[in-house]
């Protein structure tokens, strides 16, 4: 069944972003590396979906299997589904697609092949990729300063940085999470930083530079 699937990877990079205006702009390029070093998208059409030509002249450049999709305008504040459906079906469709988002600049080609190949191995429909929680829940209240009182020491986060779907189960559910259905790829907490802002941003190159010198 894996060696006759059809795998096309979306990127959306839509700019600007609420936040941090540049950001997706600026988080685009590690992608674009990260989908680079992975072996299992190596033959696969990878399409980066987005609006801005500084984006567009990125994708370009890399000569690769990478395929801009001018974000349509009814699509611009379109929920995530809709906006990967629109960029698989301007690849020619597939079986599977991957989401990758820019706003986890700290993954990796490994990570990305570790959870194509854990989704094949679960023999789920779908799978997210997750860290261990970096918060313990019991320290954790609620806004009415109720405390959570118990935990087991087995909870996850959503990471946001990988999704493996299969086109069919997304086109029905809208969703790539499915709880009790969705299977899980487990990726290091210190890859595992979402930007979403300016303080997001510098954690993000501390930790990249930190990477860099091999701390």
């Amino acid at each position: 069944m894996e060696k006759s699937d059809n795998i096309v990877a979306v990127i959306p990079a839509r700019t600007p972003s609420s936040r941090l205006p540049d950001k997706n702009y600026l988080l685009l390029q590690p992608m674009l590396d990260a989908v680079v070093g992975s072996v299992r998208l190596s033959p696969c059409k990878i399409v980066v979906s987005a609006n801005e030509e500084r984006s567009r002249i990125l994708v370009e450049q890399h000569r690769r299997n990478f395929i801009w999709r001018q974000r349509p305008l009814e699509l611009m504040q379109g929920e995530s589904a809709d906006v990967v459906l629109d960029a698989v079906d301007y690849a020619g469709g597939a079986d599977v697609v991957v989401l990758l988002q820019v706003t986890s600049p700290l993954t990796t080609g490994a990570i990305i092949d570790q959870c194509i190949s854990t989704f094949y191995e679960s023999g789920a429909d779908s799978l997210v990729s997750v860290c261990r929680t970096m918060e313990n829940p019991l320290c954790i209240v609620e806004a009415n300063g109720e405390a959570v009182t118990w935990y087991n020491g087995n909870y996850y986060f959503i990471t946001g940085a990988v999704y493996v779907v299969r086109v069919e189960t997304l086109r029905r559910f809208r969703t790539f999470y499915r709880p009790g259905e969705t299977a899980m790829c487990i990726v290091p907490k210190y890859r595992s930083i979402d930007v979403d802002d300016a303080e997001d941003m510098q954690m993000y190159k501390l930790i990249a530079e930190g990477l860099k010198h091999g701390e």
